[in-house]
């Protein structure tokens, strides 16, 4: 969290928020704090997860959208986290900081399960199809889902990238150039209702818990509209990053992964296999999108070695526009047709 931001967050907003959901005092635990303040919390002797947005990231109008899309794919038993209303019945509770900024509190339920990494046992193709079937399912549910009149509409990503990352890329002349040319290819992907829609957008492996059957999807944050095949490029892409993995052996892991994802996503959603052709596209994009916003989060002058070498590898691989895997594209797309 950017410091100016971590000023304001105080012990008083906290119990603020703790009140108004009647949580148990002193249950809070914190679980993360990169672009939200994250806490698991008891309230009835149950765990929750209680969240704190800051108005500099988001408004509470466009947190509302978000908490509307995630009730209603609750309301039709997704295995999605669903909000909880405070003591005053809403589903967003503002707290003032003291500069007249507002933090947004929020309670979800804590997802069942546990969760996944990529050197675990359960990292498998039961896994990745499952994994495949939960995102099919979100799309296929979402075509139902009418935007009530008195909540805002999410912004559709990749015209919000001129605000959300731009600002924040490197001022180097190639990387300027191939974000305006991966933005310009995108843009030209004709839009359908098949293809386009309000979608998570970051369904990576920190962003599920898993029982061995069923996972359980949270974190909506970053939802908004953008072209259906990012969540499953999305998948990918960080399946990939998230292992020390050789360039080869992430080309073999994503040659498994493939076939038994989109498999389970085809049991929920039509997938053209066609459309594989245009991952590198949304690898780039996923790119860029990190590099702005680690540009935004971090102090460049001042990385551990981890962070630069995570920065470096984002720069290469947006000035040399290599995607973050390369896979037999071709013979991907004959194999899902077989």
């Amino acid at each position: 969290m950017e410091k100016e931001i971590e000023i304001l967050f105080t012990e008083k907003i906290i119990n603020e928020a703790v009140d108004r959901f009647q949580l148990k005092k002193d249950s809070l635990k914190k679980l993360g704090s990169f672009e939200n303040y994250v806490y698991e919390c008891i309230k009835d002797d149950n765990s929750y997860i209680l969240r704190f947005t800051h108005s500099s990231h988001r408004s509470k109008a466009q947190i509302e959208s978000e908490l509307d899309w995630v009730n209603f794919l609750k309301e039709k038993n997704a295995p999605v986290c669903g909000p909880l209303r405070s003591s005053s019945g809403c589903f967003v509770e503002e707290i003032q900081a003291t500069d007249g900024s507002s933090f947004f509190s929020c309670l979800f339920e804590k997802a069942q399960g546990s969760p996944v990494k990529v050197t675990d046992e359960q990292f498998n193709e039961k896994l990745f199809h499952q994994w495949g079937k939960s995102i099919g399912r979100l799309h296929t549910l979402t075509e139902h889902y009418t935007l009530p009149d008195h909540i805002q509409k999410r912004h559709e990503l990749i015209v919000g990238f001129d605000t959300e990352f731009a600002p924040y890329l490197p001022s180097d002349k190639v990387i300027q150039k191939n974000a305006q040319d991966v933005i310009a290819q995108l843009n030209n992907i004709p839009k359908t209702e098949k293809t386009f829609g309000l979608i998570h957008t970051d369904l990576h492996l920190g962003n599920f818990f898993y029982d061995g059957e069923t996972m359980y999807l949270f974190d909506f944050d970053d939802c908004g509209y953008h072209y259906l095949l990012s969540d499953i490029a999305i998948a990918i892409y960080y399946t990939c990053w998230f292992n020390d993995n050789t360039d080869e052996e992430n080309t073999n892991l994503i040659h498994q992964f493939i076939p038994a994802f989109i498999s389970g996503y085809r049991e929920e959603h039509s997938f053209l296999a066609e459309d594989l052709r245009l991952l590198p596209l949304f690898f780039h994009l996923r790119d860029l999108e990190l590099l702005g916003v680690l540009h935004k989060k971090w102090d460049v002058s001042a990385l551990n070695e981890k962070q630069q070498k995570l920065l470096d590898d984002l720069y290469s691989r947006v000035k040399n526009q290599t995607p973050i895997v390369q896979f037999d594209i071709e013979a991907m797309v004959v194999h899902l047709h077989s």
